[in-house]
């Protein structure tokens, strides 16, 4: 999944790949977000394979860090924010 995004990023990088309210982001920006995701969650001390809750609303940074998440190689936990 996460080679999805990069491989689109690559062939249409400044294409809108994502729309929330006014703001838009292309398919570069998104791939530019999910791997500083990525980078930021390494460094914090998780490790590929590990199980991470991501609880948040729909927003273009989730997505970034959902993407994130599977670039690193950790399982998504997707959680409900109204819990």
């Amino acid at each position: 999944m996460a080679d999805q995004l990069a491989s689109t990023a690559s062939r249409v990088p400044n294409k809108v790949g994502v729309i929330a309210g006014e703001r838009q982001i292309t398919w570069a920006k998104l791939d530019e977000m999910a791997t500083r995701a990525a980078n930021g969650i390494l460094a914090a001390g998780a490790t590929p394979g590990d199980v991470v809750g991501l609880r948040a609303h729909n927003s273009p940074e989730t997505l970034a860090v959902f993407y994130g998440l599977v670039r690193a190689d950790m399982v998504v936990l997707p959680m409900s924010p109204r819990l």
